[in-house]
């Protein structure tokens, strides 16, 4: 009977060992949904070529923030990135504009206009200004979501500006 009962025990160990293996394998390969370009903030995580190699110089000392809104708006700032994403501080600057989804092509592309920013005193080491100046004004410039990830293209699409979704 002790030895019955050790082996339904190994028995039903090795089927639920198995059975979780399952559920946590199942769960690991179940692909992320793509994020809407609207209604999502997106968090700047690098500058990058197309090939997915990022900037050394990465993003700098400011994060920056980016929202496409439901009303063909779009909203952002930069926050400082030992301080955290609080608004305000050294270098907290809003910028905003209007797009539109270019429905023309096929690539996805947003074509963004009349962009503006505060240019209140950058930190040392701040890539704002780089990022802002680099969202191209007055044309199409195409994008990609795969997850939770953002691609805009620029600069004749030789970089892209990649975000990550952060809610």
């Amino acid at each position: 009977m002790n030895k019955l009962s050790l082996y339904a025990s190994a028995i039903v160990s090795i089927f639920l060992w198995v059975g979780c293996q399952r559920s946590v394998d199942s769960e690991i390969q179940q692909p992320v949904p793509d994020k809407p370009l609207i209604g999502t903030e997106w968090d700047l995580r690098t500058f990058e070529n197309p090939a997915g190699v990022s900037d050394p110089k990465g993003i700098g000392s400011q994060g920056v923030l980016l929202y496409f809104k439901g009303d063909s708006t779009l909203d952002g700032r930069s926050y400082n990135l030992s301080v955290g994403k609080l608004v305000g501080g050294p270098g907290s600057n809003r910028y905003g504009g209007s797009f539109r989804i270019d429905s023309d092509s096929s690539d996805g592309s947003v074509f963004m206009d009349s962009l503006f920013t505060t240019e209140v005193n950058p930190i040392a080491g701040s890539r704002y200004l780089e990022y802002f100046y680099a969202l191209p004004p007055r044309k199409a410039t195409p994008y990609k979501i795969k997850g939770n990830e953002l691609w805009i293209f620029y600069d004749g699409n030789t970089k892209a500006l990649r975000f990550e979704a952060t809610q």
